[in-house]
């Protein structure tokens, strides 16, 4: 009875939660943004604007935990944050081109009606993506906190951006349905070859944010224009 209660329990959480990403989720730019921003300013609420290390200065027991063995430390000459990257890549790498779930989400992303048509269980797939995600800012966020040893409630703003242009210089596609862990690995360092680049020779960071929009633009637009023609 203990056993059937708890699997019933659990059946209905995970009803639940599949009805939050289908009604509530990001379905459309617009509505994640108004989720994004309403999240960012619940955060930057709770914590009064305050970052953990300003924090860690009243409680000094929060302030000396070895914390910063991720951002600082050398496996084998390699760092911890390259380290993390290599295997969260080859583990995403392998999931979409060896599994079933791999071909369900680009099933889902391509044509969700016609993938729910033939049997792909579109909703868990979206619950399961959400959550993958959700993992992956989160060992994102430790990695980053840990090299700057603090972690303030704003130290994220722009990145969401940055993400977009990289998977879009990786040739995905903003509507779902392509690309891969090896373009969006691409991407990724061409956005930081050139952010350091602006950085080198002295560019603010506001027209480093109007630049990285520029490439996005033009990237969609050379993506739009090679699939056009096939």
């Amino acid at each position: 009875m203990g056993r059937g209660a708890h699997h019933l329990r659990a059946r209905r959480l995970r009803r639940r939660g599949q009805w939050c990403v289908d009604r509530l989720s990001a379905r459309s730019g617009l509505r994640g943004d108004a989720w994004r921003s309403l999240l960012r300013a619940w955060r930057s609420a709770f914590d009064d604007q305050r970052s953990h290390l300003q924090q860690s200065r009243r409680s000094p027991e929060l302030g000396n935990t070895g914390f910063d063995w991720l951002g600082f430390n050398k496996l084998f000459g390699v760092p911890i944050g390259v380290l993390v990257l290599a295997i969260l890549a080859i583990i995403c790498a392998i999931v979409l081109n060896r599994t079933a779930f791999g071909r369900w989400l680009y099933a889902s992303g391509g044509n969700e009606r016609a993938a729910e048509l033939s049997g792909v269980p579109v909703k868990r797939v979206k619950v399961s993506v959400y959550v993958i995600s959700g993992i992956c800012a989160a060992i994102a966020g430790l990695v980053l906190s840990s090299q700057l040893t603090s972690a303030g409630p704003t130290a994220d703003t722009t990145y969401e951006l940055t993400a977009i242009a990289a998977v879009v210089i990786g040739g995905a596609a903003l509507t779902g349905g392509r690309g891969t862990i090896q373009g969006t690995l691409l991407g990724a360092f061409v956005i930081g070859f050139l952010s350091d680049g602006l950085v080198i020779i002295g560019v603010s960071s506001y027209w480093q944010t109007v630049f990285t929009g520029a490439v996005i633009v033009l990237a969609v637009l050379l993506n739009s224009i090679q699939y056009s023609r096939r």
